[in-house]
């Protein structure tokens, strides 16, 4: 009997990977809308505020370095309400405390010029929150080989909470998202229920579904509920 060469998990991986930046990169704003061509407009326009913010970043980087290799420790300090840095390592430990120092240099770096640029309301919020995105999706705190709590877990496991996470990957990425909540603790009429619904009101950028009652009475005035929008892509 003849059977079917098993898929190659790397393979897979790496096709969805591809798949998934292609997404990303098609699904990005244009520039003209996030206000780039302004901003290095702005910036042009007012050579001496960047060559201020230029000239101190390079010096606050050097200090940083020369404190790292004199003493093998910083002197700055993380935001304390900065969860990410909370691991006693990020302090004690050069090349973790370099890291920390060296993200939050180049964060504040391009959050001035940003500033500097003094952009129109609308356009300095829009770039000022996918700044905020890309700095977020940067720190060394998401990174497996620059995060010391990963390093700590995977060596008192043997390298087996790392295993878990690849597989974790590797499964949403075949689903094609991100797994938040173990999807197999749910079934129909056991614990989720279906409503009929339909669109009721719709524009470019949301629609609003009315669900229809199941019951035999019903309020004659429906009840809409608008919960918080963060990291969801519906209510």
């Amino acid at each position: 009997m003849r059977t079917e060469p098993r898929p190659d998990p790397a393979a897979e991986l790496a096709r969805s990977a591809q798949r998934r930046v292609e997404d990303f990169l098609a699904g990005l704003p244009d520039p003209e809308r996030l206000g780039l061509p302004q901003f290095l407009q702005a910036l042009a326009a007012h050579p001496e505020r960047v060559s201020e913010i230029q000239q101190r970043y390079y010096r606050e980087q050097l200090a940083l370095w020369s404190r790292i290799m004199q003493a093998g420790v910083g002197t700055g300090q993380a935001p304390p309400a900065d969860r990410r840095f909370a691991a006693v390592e990020w302090q004690r430990l050069p090349y973790f405390r370099l890291l920390q120092e060296s993200y939050l240099l180049h964060a504040r770096w391009l959050q001035e010029l940003v500033e500097a640029a003094q952009l129109p309301p609308p356009i300095g919020a829009r770039l000022a929150f996918a700044l905020r995105q890309y700095l977020d999706a940067v720190a060394p705190s998401n990174f497996p080989a620059s995060n010391p709590e990963v390093l700590q877990l995977a060596a008192r496991t043997g390298g087996a909470s790392i295993a878990a996470g690849l597989r974790n990957l590797h499964q949403d990425a075949a689903r094609g998202r991100v797994q938040m909540s173990d999807e197999r603790a749910f079934a129909v009429g056991r614990n989720l229920a279906i409503t009929p619904g339909a669109v009721v009101y719709e524009n470019p950028v949301a629609q609003v579904i009315q669900y229809s009652p199941r019951t035999p009475a019903a309020h004659a005035r429906p009840l809409l509920i608008v919960p918080p929008f963060i990291n969801k892509y519906y209510i």
